[in-house]
């Protein structure tokens, strides 16, 4: 989340620690020194809006085959200078930022009311200002990057901080990333993935030597700079007082520029006499509120990475930075929101559920390798998981909150997980997010009962063990009749499983809706990058952009069920890039709004009308839209 104006600050009133660089030139001096072959750290949640470029549409759901040639093209760059890539993602919200996720769930979610606004009154996409990602793109972008032969990681915690711990351990050329809290690390250098030119592999060093330089601090200095300008611990707003003072405006006045904040904040650090401790400047900061004088204290000592030596300002009697208690345990976590305080009403004790060492060995071992969806580890070490805000139209209650349709899946899967309550922080409409759901499992419906974790993950290999995480993972899905009655190919089963669900629990899903989303799934169309370029909409339409919101909301809850029962559908063929593109959904749904056939929607393609009505099958049979009552088979 990094340090609060810092960004602004560098780029526009510190130029010279904005140093323009080109990384093939710097790799190839690096081999040259190391006689190694250079390694650049990518933030990969902080790079996902670079990796889902502004060329692509964001507002139909995803333009996912196209961005799976993007993230190609990206790879093979770096390639080409002989750069290798290894991608840290998130692996974990922790307690202590809860509160500031959920105000930035909560802006987001009036952000998408601001989309549809637009969208209702001028049937565009509206300005790059009001960009919302795309469901799940941080997890289907580790599973292409894998796909692609790169290197992935999750994280047990604060993504920031193990990326800077793994360049300590080893030997590394830099950090591409935007969260500036790689400036206040003692580490390797720190690229702009913002001002990152993929054609020439240009783009901007953030120094933070000559940013020191221009503050007159010294490196050490950096983490208290941090925490006196606004961090994930000490927010930006709780120090308002703090900078009014310090730039001398009253505080009836209009706030200062960042400019003057910055170069206030350094003097003030520069009129500190030496033997002050951090405490001591906690205290000054913060007079009259003594419960910020220990998060100040965690704020600086998050940046201290092992083998760093102490600043000056940590050295206190009988307390190690490294020896204080994690901010947030064992108490109800209260963080600032804008001008107002979030009370998160749950206690943050951490709940470990019981699971079998063995499982959750693999559990880890799988998550670290993002092998597994990072929830599914979360859940299996704290009964805790959260979801992002999805494009959907509050106004339109026609359509059911994606998290509420869906929910019934997660019990499931839960139960498969390790049978009991999970707490859950998945915005819906009218959710505040003030708390967590205690959402309970639901034991599935199978002979025998729901099987063991350890019997999914760990049976060997073959048709009998195959069948049983089908038919778990079937049982999740609540259509475990499927797994005798229909056939698709394996690239479509989550597909026709999602739309099956849908088409059973919502009941306002129009049946020709329903051939649109088939129809973009089959026609060879989809499968050519340059086309769908191409592809020119008369309108953005509000009803299929939500339905595309909710439908890959389900794609995403049936992948984590699959992960859960062992991958039976493997993640090669669940991705939605084998089935599913935004714009060309919606360009197919206004053609069936218009009364359009199946043969116009199919292209008039005699395969893809063929594919169509295999699949169309396997969607309705046993629903309201199942006209023939056929039955077909799924491999299994």
């Amino acid at each position: 989340m990094g340090v609060r104006g810092l960004q602004t600050y560098l780029e526009r009133h510190c130029p010279e620690a904005c140093v323009k660089v080109n990384l093939s030139e710097l790799a190839r001096q690096y081999h040259r020194q190391h006689g190694t072959r250079p390694v650049m750290v990518v933030d990969g949640l902080g790079c996902l809006r670079k990796l889902y470029n502004r060329d692509l549409p964001w507002v139909y759901g995803g333009q996912w085959r196209e961005y799976y040639e993007e993230l190609r093209q990206f790879l093979q760059s770096f390639r080409t200078a002989g750069i290798d890539l290894v991608f840290i993602f998130d692996g974990v919200v922790e307690k202590s930022k809860r509160a500031e996720w959920v105000k930035r769930r909560q802006q987001s979610a009036r952000d998408v009311v601001t989309v549809f606004s637009h969208i209702k009154k001028h049937g565009t996409q509206p300005s790059d200002d009001l960009f919302q990602m795309p469901v799940s793109l941080g997890m289907l972008t580790r599973f292409a990057l894998k796909s692609l032969g790169a290197y992935v990681l999750n994280t047990t915690k604060e993504a920031d901080i193990e990326i800077a711990e793994y360049c300590m351990k080893y030997p590394c050329f830099g950090i591409l990333g935007q969260d500036t809290d790689f400036v206040i690390f003692n580490t390797v250098p720190f690229y702009s993935s913002n001002n990152l030119d993929i054609s020439t592999l240009t783009t901007v060093q953030y120094s933070r030597e000559r940013l020191c330089y221009r503050l007159q601090i010294g490196l050490e200095d950096l983490p208290l700079f941090s925490c006196l300008m606004g961090n994930d611990i000490i927010k930006s707003t709780e120090l308002e007082s703090f900078k009014r003072r310090q730039v001398g405006v009253p505080a009836n006045a209009r706030f200062p520029r960042v400019e003057d904040v910055v170069m206030a904040v350094s003097r003030y650090m520069q009129t500190i006499p030496q033997g002050t401790t951090i405490r001591d400047i906690a205290r000054d900061v913060f007079p009259n509120e003594p419960d910020k004088w220990l998060r100040m204290e965690e704020g600086a000592r998050m940046y201290l990475l092992p083998g760093d030596p102490l600043p000056w300002y940590m050295y206190m009697q009988n307390c190690s930075p490294h020896a204080l208690p994690p901010f947030g345990a064992k108490r109800n976590c209260r963080q600032m929101s804008g001008d107002e305080e979030i009370t998160l009403e749950v206690d943050v004790e951490e709940v470990r559920p019981r699971v079998d060492t063995k499982v959750l060995q693999l559990a880890r071992e799988r998550h670290l390798n993002s092998d597994n969806i990072a929830q599914i580890y979360n859940i299996l070490i704290s009964a805790e998981t959260d979801s992002s805000v999805a494009m959907e139209d509050e106004t339109s209650t026609d359509i059911p909150s994606s998290s509420v349709l869906f929910r019934p899946i997660r019990q499931r899967m839960y139960a498969v997980l390790y049978g009991n309550a999970v707490k859950e922080w998945c915005p819906y409409r009218g959710n505040t997010l003030t708390h967590p759901d205690v959402v309970t499992a639901i034991p599935l419906d199978l002979p025998g009962g729901t099987p063991p974790l350890s019997m999914l993950w760990f049976s060997p290999v073959g048709p009998q063990a195959q069948h049983l995480r089908l038919q778990t993972f079937f049982a999740c899905m609540d259509c475990v009749s499927l797994l005798e009655c229909v056939k698709p190919e394996p690239h479509y089963i989550i597909l026709c499983l999602v739309l099956h669900y849908m088409v059973k629990h919502m009941l306002t899903l129009q049946e020709w809706e329903v051939d649109a989303f088939l129809a973009q799934a089959v026609v060879p169309f989809a499968q050519d990058v340059e086309r769908l370029q191409g592809l020119k909409v008369p309108r953005v339409a509000p009803r299929p952009v939500h339905l595309a919101a909710v439908f890959l909301k389900g794609v995403s809850y049936s992948l984590f069920a699959d992960c859960a029962c062992g991958w039976p559908i493997t993640v090669q063929d669940g991705v939605p890039w084998n089935y599913f593109d935004g714009k060309l959904f919606n360009y197919k749904y206004l053609m069936a709004e218009g009364g359009a056939d199946v043969r116009a929607l199919c292209d008039h393609d005699e395969r893809a009308l063929q594919l169509f009505w295999t699949l169309k099958e396997c969607v309705t049979v046993g629903t309201r839209l199942d006209q023939k009552g056929r039955q077909m088979c799924f491999p299994h």
